[in-house]
């Protein structure tokens, strides 16, 4: 009972997530394509009038990092990482 309780739960995390990454996605393609929305228009138009296929979507780390922290989450590296163990400043 209880593993099926957790398994739930880890399908609805991973389920959310997924859907909250894809809505980042949508985002940042809608930001992108309207900055480019002129110029593209006119070469997305198919020669015999018919709609223009849509593109396939990309899920990126940064969607996937957005969509985590709402979630308390951080997956994201440091800025800055020191292999130094200890302080060369410091004298013993």
């Amino acid at each position: 009972m209880t593993t099926r309780l957790i398994s739930l739960a880890a399908h609805k995390l991973l389920l959310d997530v997924t859907q909250d990454s894809l809505q980042y996605q949508r985002i940042r393609s809608q930001a992108t394509t309207s900055t480019t929305a002129g110029a593209a228009s006119a070469a997305l138009a198919a020669p015999d009038g018919a709609a223009p296929t849509p593109s396939r979507s990309v899920l990126t780390m940064e969607d996937l990092a957005a969509s985590l922290k709402e979630y308390g989450i951080n997956i994201c590296r440091p800025e800055y990482i020191s292999d130094v163990a200890e302080d060369p400043t410091v004298e013993n």
